[in-house]
């Protein structure tokens, strides 16, 4: 019995070692990939930041350029406002292709 006993405890040993020796490689492989992990997030970092860095650039030399002031704002809702006025005016008079078409819809129905 005690044989079996020495011969199981160098195998005890030997396993031991070489789960010491495995861990030793998961942990290092780990840090590895904390690295890598760490470089990969770092770099679509910093092509995120470019990206941004681009737009507030472009962003500012409009404004700078072009200003988009309350005048701009205000001449473009009156164009919007004629252009409403000058169609209900169109489709609202009798000779408007809309109420000919309406006209000839419900005259071929009701015929």
């Amino acid at each position: 019995m005690s044989k079996k006993n020495d011969t199981l405890e160098g195998f005890e040993d030997f396993a031991e070692a070489l789960k010491e020796k495995n861990q030793k490689a998961l942990s290092q492989n780990h840090e590895k990939f904390k690295t890598f992990e760490l470089y990969s997030f770092l770099e679509e970092e910093m092509k995120r930041l470019k990206k941004m860095d681009s737009i507030i650039e472009e962003t500012t030399y409009i404004l700078k350029n072009f200003p988009h002031g309350d005048h701009i704002i205000q001449a473009q809702l009156n164009k919007t406002n004629e252009a409403k006025t000058k169609a209900v005016n169109e489709l609202a008079s009798k000779k408007a292709m809309f109420w000919k078409s309406i006209n000839e819809t419900f005259s071929d129905f009701f015929s």
